[in-house]
Order: structure tokens, then sequence, then C-alpha cells
């Protein structure tokens, strides 16, 4: 009985080039598995926004934006993110009276809400987001006008290496608020989309 054992053990150390009792040893040890989730995700895109504000008559603000996002991981795939926007506005003169299409000025959005990453697909990968918050839109020549909104959208992620990312991302809004448009102040649809380039770093 002893020899028959003796002999399975040598037929698998030379088969195998290990024993039964030095296998588990040469295998590499799992990942911490707090290790990711202890990183944060820092963000910067910049790309084209608009918003039209509606109610009968129309007005839109668009121009170059930048925003600035930061996600803390709630899990290995979600994530809750907090940001804010930068939004230029441009004025594209219009008609004989050469009043502006696209309203001049600026336009700030803060916002917070969560990001559901899909399952990675080797260094590419996507996810959606839905986010809240309010738009302040600032032009030259009228008052600050004020919404509360909801963005929604996802994009694709390349990691780079495993600190840095890029991607591109679409998202968005529809909101409710206040603007001045033909000199009244009444409550208007606002509605908004986004097309940005991503530069994301894990801290």
């Amino acid at each position: 009985m002893d020899s028959g054992v003796r002999c399975l053990l040598t037929s698998a150390t030379v088969v195998f080039g290990m024993t039964p009792f030095t296998a588990r040893a040469d295998l590499p040890e799992p990942k911490d598995a707090g290790a990711a989730l202890a990183d944060g995700t820092l963000s910067a895109q910049t790309g084209a926004s608009l918003y039209m504000m509606s109610s009968g008559a129309a007005a839109t603000f668009a121009g170059p934006k930048l925003t600035i996002e930061y996600g803390v991981p709630i899990t290995r795939r979600l994530s809750f993110n907090t940001g804010v926007g930068l939004t230029l506005g441009a004025c594209l003169a219009r008609g004989d009276e050469r009043d502006c299409a696209f309203r001049p000025g600026y336009a700030v959005e803060p916002f917070a809400g969560i990001v559901l990453r899909s399952r990675p697909a080797g260094p590419t990968w996507a996810y959606a987001k839905v986010v809240g918050g309010v738009v302040l839109v600032i032009p030259d020549a009228r008052p600050v006008g004020a919404a509360a909104l909801l963005r929604a959208g996802g994009g694709v992620r390349y990691d780079l290496s495993q600190r840095v990312t890029i991607g591109l991302e679409a998202t968005g809004a529809v909101g409710v608020g206040h603007f001045e448009l033909n000199y009244q102040d009444v409550e208007r649809e606002l509605f908004g989309l986004e097309v940005a380039a991503v530069l994301g770093a894990r801290l």
C-alpha cells in the first residue's frame, strides 16, 4: 500500500515538475481586494456643450466646456461622482439685427451622481452615468438664469496604464428653471447636450 502511494507521488513529480505539497506554494498570492476600492479617479473633460431654454420662444447657449470630475468607488463597478463644468458661451450673429443665435457669457454646472462600469474587455471598458445638479447661465447682456437638471449618458474608456485612462463621453440633460427670454422672467424647460474627450487618473 505504501509503495503504491509512493509510486503515485513520484509520477506526479515527474509529470508536473512539483509535488502536491509544493503546488500551491508556487501560485501567486491573490491581489488585495480592497486595493482597487481605495483608489479615487480624477478626470478632466473638454468638449462642446449646448443648453437650449424654451417655452414657446427658444434661446440657445453653447460653446466649449471644461469639466473636472472626481469619483469615489462604492463597489468595483459602481462609484459616486461629483464635479463642476464650465461652458464659455459663444455669440453667433444672425439676421439684419445682428443679435446672437448663441448667447455669449458662461454657464457653471455643479453636479453629483453615480457611474456604473461594464466588465472590462482588455484595456477597454464602457460606463453609464446619471447625475443631478444645477446650472447657472450667466449671459453678458441678460440677468442670470438657473435651472435644476438631470444629466444622463455614457462613454468608453481605454486604459493607457494602471493609472492613466482616456476616452469619449456623450450626455444629454433635461431640467426646469427661470430664464429671461424676450425680456421676461418665465419658468422654462431646459435641454442640454454634451460631447467630450476625457483624460483620467487613478489617485
